[in-house]
């Protein structure tokens, strides 16, 4: 049993959960236009142990969903969970943001036999992968692109993402549903204790988050790394006001 910090920054919007064995005890998330993450995750981290009546120090691990997702989002997201885990001395733990979306579409509607989570991936591409009706995962997750690869799917199976109503036309055919959603940090929560009892941590110093896709770099919005050192401050400031 095991009081757990969940993040999620894999998409546009930011959610952060707190649970305790397995049950979500608080939780906020934002989506904004552009990324809020760098400004909005912390201070949701502070209000969500706030609004359970916890500090930083009670923690027993961190969970965060380590993609697919934004190159940004997702930048933000495991190197703030690495920081905490790092200040406080807890274990990381990585979640899949696809069966976070698979749980959500299961407590939207319990009757489709496939969910096929799609996050979005620009264009007509989204990062996907199937799961059964016992929110198993049946094969990897992997980038799937319009015109190029195979539907396979259902014909009964629930589409849910940020990815999936742009797919609609194209595949929506039988009894399938298209969902417009974005991963929820409490949908974690059953997962990270699942995870924190069977001690199934990321290697810390080592671990980064999953691209899927080659990371390709671009000209830099924040040339001079004020964004990136803000975070590290904010992070430093939290561990100190939380101590």
């Amino acid at each position: 049993m095991a009081l757990i910090l969940i993040i999620d920054t894999c998409t546009l919007q930011c959610s952060v959960a707190l649970s305790k064995d397995g049950t979500c005890l608080a939780t906020q998330h934002v989506r904004e236009d552009g990324y809020v993450h760098a400004e909005r995750l912390m201070p949701m981290v502070d209000d969500v142990l706030r609004e359970a009546g916890y500090t930083a120090q009670d923690l027993d691990a961190c969970a965060v969903t380590g993609g697919p997702g934004s190159f940004t989002g997702l930048r933000i997201g495991v190197s703030t969970a690495k920081g905490l885990c790092q200040g406080l001395n807890i274990p990381l733990i990585a979640l899949d943001p696809l069966a976070l979306l698979a749980r959500q579409g299961q407590r939207l509607d319990d009757s489709p036999v496939q969910r096929v989570p799609m996050i979005d991936a620009r264009r007509m591409e989204v990062y996907t992968a199937p799961f059964d009706d016992s929110l198993r995962r049946t094969s990897p997750v992997a980038p799937w692109v319009l015109d190029e690869d195979v539907d396979s799917w259902d014909n009964n199976a629930q589409f849910i993402g940020d990815g999936a109503i742009k797919m609609e036309a194209a595949l929506g055919r039988g009894d399938r549903t298209f969902v417009e959603a974005w991963p929820l940090a409490s949908d974690g929560a059953a997962l990270a204790e699942s995870a924190f009892q069977s001690q199934d941590f990321v290697d810390l110093p080592h671990y980064e988050p999953d691209y899927i896709k080659a990371f390709k770099a671009g000209a830099p919005k924040d040339p001079l790394g004020l964004r990136s050192k803000a975070l590290s401050w904010i992070v430093a400031l939290f561990m100190l006001c939380t101590a």
